[in-house]
């Protein structure tokens, strides 16, 4: 007895909240981000380095369970740790901002502003890379996680866009389909109506001459014709609406006679 609204409420997770893929992500990110190659830096590593790099690591993959709630929070904690990291420690590769980047172009927000905000986290991340290779130059390295961070960005903007092409493609195909079901909708009333107003008329000038047969044929001629165009009404406004869940609409099919075949032709000829 619950609305189809309220029961895909239930059923649906709770985007509030973080979810258990979204805590795995983060584990596997502080995991990346712990035992990433370091490189440039002193040779030496000092004792506060090991603490501090397992902070910041921590810092940078555990907001990603929380990148659907609060996608750019999450980002300018993630760019801030990831900042830190670099000036204090070394340059690594940037795993939480290569998936917040995937994150925020891919998300579910208007397209725009998601492309621009991955863009700019993007930006921020290679420029990162940049300035820690200046102040530890390492081996290189730092080229290789640009081309990579590149890579990530052009990748999500192009599911992004395709993702986009394919619901513009779909939302013309609904909108095509809702135009057929109305103009079969426009034809079916307009026939119904046209027999009803033919029979009713026959109708009357059968009773003003008192040829009660013929009347009564008619007006058995107008029922037929109204319960058979307000049954196909029904089923047009159903798809139209598309209500109810897949469940009901086998019922429904079970329920419904059978379209018309061939070897109705004579049934139609004698209702014309």
């Amino acid at each position: 007895g619950e609305w189809p609204g309220a029961v895909e409420r239930s059923r649906s997770p709770d985007r509030r909240r973080p979810q258990r893929g979204d805590w795995a992500v983060a584990v596997l990110a502080v995991a990346a981000q712990l035992f990433a190659p370091r490189t440039g830096g002193p040779a030496e590593v000092a004792a506060w380095v090991a603490p501090v790099a397992l902070l910041l690591a921590f810092a940078q993959g555990l907001p990603l369970a929380w990148r659907r709630v609060w996608p750019v929070p999450v980002a300018v904690l993630v760019l801030g740790s990831f900042a830190l990291y670099v000036v204090a420690i070394g340059v690594v590769p940037p795993f939480a901002g290569w998936i917040v980047i995937w994150s925020l172009a891919t998300t579910e927000g208007p397209r725009r502003r998601s492309i621009v905000t991955a863009v700019v986290m993007s930006a921020t991340t290679v420029l990162l890379l940049i300035v820690g290779e200046l102040i530890s130059p390492g081996s290189g390295a730092s080229v290789l996680l640009v081309s990579a961070t590149v890579v990530v960005t052009l990748a999500a903007v192009t599911v992004r866009s395709e993702r986009a092409r394919l619901d513009a493609v779909r939302e013309r195909a609904a909108s095509e389909e809702r135009l057929r079901i109305a103009r079969d909708l426009h034809d079916l009333i307009g026939h119904g109506l046209g027999i009803v107003a033919v029979q009713s008329s026959t109708a009357r000038m059968a009773l003003d001459s008192g040829d009660t047969g013929t009347a009564r044929s008619a007006m058995s001629a107008v029922e037929s014709s109204s319960r058979s165009a307000l049954r196909e009404m029904r089923e047009l406004l159903g798809v139209l609406r598309g209500i109810g869940n897949a469940t009901e609409e086998v019922e429904r099919d079970a329920s419904r006679p059978p379209a018309p075949g061939l070897a109705d032709i004579a049934s139609l000829v004698d209702n014309v």
